[in-house]
């Protein structure tokens, strides 16, 4: 099949929208802000002012989906900073498709206090099952107020503020 794309722009706003783009990974509320959908150039630009996942806040978001009617060929870059319990930013990575939970890093979000604060820049394909290697994740941060037992050898680590980076490319 061949058929030219219609060369249509869409902007748009929203408020209070919600997001639930996973099964298994806790939705966006609340989100505020606008859009742009360009079918001509396939992509989606979302400009958020304000959304939160679970008791996680952002702000200053970025997402950008290319390639939209290509079948598997799309890629999504999401940036924002964000900010709340470490607790919940723990929960959140622990669940499927990430799957960075307490076996993997040796952390129990249940005894974590503390609070993060970041930027995130996230890149991967628009598939359905994406392989880990393809998944882009750079975080840079400060970790506050915290306190997180038994991380060292049984030995706490608390206080703060500490930094936190990805390695390049996540």
């Amino acid at each position: 099949w061949t058929f030219d794309v219609p060369q249509m722009k869409l902007d748009f706003a929203f408020k209070d929208a919600d997001v639930t783009y996973s099964d298994t990974l806790m939705p966006v509320t609340g989100g505020r802000g606008r859009g742009s959908l360009d079918l001509g150039a396939e992509t989606l630009d979302i400009m958020g002012d304000s959304a939160a996942i679970g008791d996680l806040t952002g702000s200053d978001i970025s997402v950008k989906v290319t390639d939209l009617m290509r079948s598997a060929a799309g890629y999504v870059t999401i940036k924002l900073k964000a900010k709340g319990p470490m607790a919940t930013a723990l929960n959140y990575i622990a669940a499927e498709p990430i799957n960075m939970g307490q076996e993997q890093i040796g952390i129990d979000p249940s005894k974590v206090k503390g609070v993060i604060e970041a930027d995130l820049d996230i890149g991967l394909p628009t598939v359905k099952d994406v392989p880990k290697e393809q998944v882009k994740v750079d975080i840079k941060g400060t970790l506050s107020d915290i306190d997180i037992p038994g991380i060292v050898v049984g030995l706490p680590l608390s206080g703060g503020p500490l930094s936190l980076a990805t390695e390049p490319g996540g």
